[in-house]
């Protein structure tokens, strides 16, 4: 779903602000972001934080197990984006959880 949506664009996806919290072979790291999104002179944006699980292996070191992303708020030209309408959370919301952004 996620490279049919961005066809076409021009994308630029920032994460930052990595907390990281390791308790043996497994970590929680959060992390807020921006994505930008553009199409000619049409832009949509969208502020989300990451919640990743990660696992560490003998062999390949630490692994991502799993991504949970809430997107807070989005701004600009949703039409440009063909996936944004399943992540769309009212600005007042974007704190909680929503099964509306799995496909993030």
């Amino acid at each position: 779903m996620t490279e049919g949506a961005l066809e076409g664009l021009n994308t630029q996806h920032l994460i930052g602000n990595l907390e990281v919290d390791v308790s043996g072979v497994s970590a929680a790291v959060r992390a807020s972001s921006i994505l930008f999104h553009s199409l000619d002179q049409r832009a949509f944006n969208t502020h989300a934080r990451y919640q990743f699980g990660m696992t560490r292996t003998r062999d390949r070191g630490w692994l991502i197990s799993s991504i949970k992303p809430t997107v807070l708020w989005n701004e600009g030209d949703s039409a440009i984006h063909s996936g944004a309408e399943l992540r769309i959370i009212p600005r007042e919301q974007g704190s909680q959880s929503s099964s509306s952004n799995q496909g993030f």
